[in-house]
């Protein structure tokens, strides 16, 4: 009866299982190690068992073999050969008993290539896992439902400025600031509900420093207990591009109000300031101050016109700074092509850094302002508490800006080319309505003249040679041509003539002058020449 059972278990079993001498001689198997080795039972009797493994492993099995019967179980993974070649990994267990009133080994042999597989995979999996757990960008800590850090990631260690070992075995609370576990402890359920959302939080690196976070939260196992795990992502740059973007909604605003008063204001430099002003309110910055292009002894320099705050003084006192003196080179060689300069003052070339420390500006932001074509100055923008990083929303807007005072510098150098035109044409009007006049009045008075001279040449004919009138209309006669001769000028001047350009006797010219002269003068008066 105890053989029958034996047999049924012997035969049922769904491991491969022999009976094997102690030399090593196999004496009975089941129909499993006739499938494990592809081998029909008459095959598998009386072969050693060196003669089913690979030969690679055929010494190691025979020594383990010896060693077999001096232990009550033994198990340990090995490999068989079958019929076709093919290596399978194997679990097997032996012990030791009777068989046939002699000392046998019962081998129970488990083909393990599903589980090996598994394994693979398992560690493959694992591998991904870690791969993609110490690559992640975002912070990883894996706790247990206490909140303490189990795992933790590189980006991890990063977020807090310490070490993994520092990390491993603290409680989250100790990461986060005062007011945060209790309020990320309350949201963790309603995480876990949603599966994957995100809400905000803050944690804190070794230092003290704050850091916005976004988490997220999910359930997992962890070496076979249960566990969470936090996804934390570093938020700050994504706060200081929010807090770019509306520093660039609020200088656009600026814009539009500084476009409206500087465009409509008779003087933009009365109404400068106060735009100077809404951009800095805007931009939060320090000092923003307006600069106008000039000469310092010949050499191209700049010049402060107005800065905002009031209280604020202009640059070197408003005098011109030469741009090459000052180390400022190559502001010029950038603003000139319409670049913008910016960044912390810290990094600049040391020539650089000195207008600027000077004012004690850790950032700047320098923008060029074109008047139409022609580069006019730029505007300055300073930061003096922190170092502050100029984005690229900000700099298109302070460009918009530098435009809005461009177009009102051009509108303003329009208008007064306008006045000076206008002042030359009603300057040439003038001449012209006096051209006009002295034309008309010239001939008018050449009329008369011609009269004159008429009446005075008849005269001197109806008197006798000698007569003493005859010198008196003779000089009648002689200022009547002068005053003709003048008479033509006046017409050519008033464009109706023609100058005649002739050799003059300047000692006849005077005399002649004299004698109108000496008529005209009082009689008190003595005329020399």
């Amino acid at each position: 009866e105890s053989e029958a059972r034996f047999r049924a278990l012997f035969e049922s079993s769904p491991d491969a299982v022999f009976v094997e001498s102690s030399e090593g001689i196999v004496l009975d198997a089941n129909h499993g190690a006739c499938q494990l080795h592809g081998l029909t039972r008459e095959e598998l009797l009386g072969k050693h068992v060196t003669e089913l493994v690979p030969p690679a492993r055929r010494e190691t099995v025979r020594q383990n073999f010896a060693e077999l019967f001096t232990h009550q179980i033994t198990v340990l993974e090995s490999e068989s050969f079958t019929k076709d070649g093919r290596i399978i990994p194997i679990e097997l267990a032996a012990r030791p008993f009777e068989y046939g009133g002699r000392v046998a080994a019962l081998i129970h042999v488990r083909d393990i290539s599903v589980r090996r597989r598994y394994e693979q995979e398992l560690r493959e999996s694992e591998a991904r896992f870690r791969l993609l757990f110490d690559r992640s960008p975002d912070a990883i800590f894996v706790e247990d439902l206490n909140g303490v850090i189990l795992d933790v990631n590189p980006a991890g260690c990063a977020l807090h400025g310490v070490t993994r070992a520092e990390l491993l075995g603290k409680n989250a609370r100790d990461t986060m600031p005062p007011d945060q576990p209790e309020r990320v402890l309350s949201n963790l359920p309603a995480m876990e509900a949603l599966g994957g959302s995100y809400f905000e939080s803050r944690s804190q690196r070794a230092d003290g420093t704050a850091v916005p976070v976004e988490l997220a939260v999910s359930r997992c196992e962890f070496g076979g207990v249960p566990a969470i795990i936090i996804h934390a992502r570093d938020i700050s740059g994504r706060r200081r591009a929010e807090a770019a973007l509306a520093r660039r909604d609020r200088i656009l605003h600026a814009v539009a109000q500084a476009a409206r008063t500087l465009l409509h204001a008779q003087d933009w430099q009365t109404v400068a300031p106060e735009t100077l002003g809404e951009l800095g309110e805007a931009t939060g910055c320090s000092a923003v101050c307006l600069f106008a292009n000039g000469t310092l002894e010949g050499e191209p320099a700049f010049c402060g016109l107005c800065v905002w705050p009031p209280s604020e003084p202009l640059a070197n006192g408003g005098a011109p700074i030469s741009y090459g003196a000052s180390g400022c080179s190559r502001w010029r060689d950038l603003l000139s092509r319409g670049e913008s300069v910016y960044g912390h003052v810290r990094v600049f070339p040391a020539a650089e850094r000195r207008v600027p420390e000077a004012k004690g500006m850790k950032s700047i932001a320098l923008t060029p302002i074109f008047a139409g074509s022609v580069w006019w100055g730029f505007l300055a923008l300073g930061q003096r508490e922190t170092e502050r990083d100029w984005f690229t929303g900000e700099l298109e807007a302070l460009r918009a800006a530098a435009e809005v005072f461009g177009a009102a510098i051009a509108r303003a150098e329009v208008e007064a080319a306008r006045v000076r035109f206008e002042a030359r044409l009603q300057e040439t009007q003038k001449l012209e309505s006096l051209g006009v006049l002295a034309g008309g009045i010239a001939h008018d008075f050449n009329n008369l003249l011609t009269s004159i001279l008429g009446n005075a040449s008849l005269a001197r004919l109806d008197l006798p040679p000698h007569s003493p009138a005859n010198h008196s209309l003779e000089r009648i006669e002689t200022a009547s041509l002068r005053a003709a001769d003048l008479c033509k000028q006046m017409l050519a001047y008033a464009g109706k003539g023609r100058l005649v350009v002739q050799p003059v006797n300047l000692t006849q010219l005077v005399q002649e002058t004299a004698h109108l002269l000496q008529v005209s003068i009082s009689k008190r008066a003595v005329l020399k020449f």
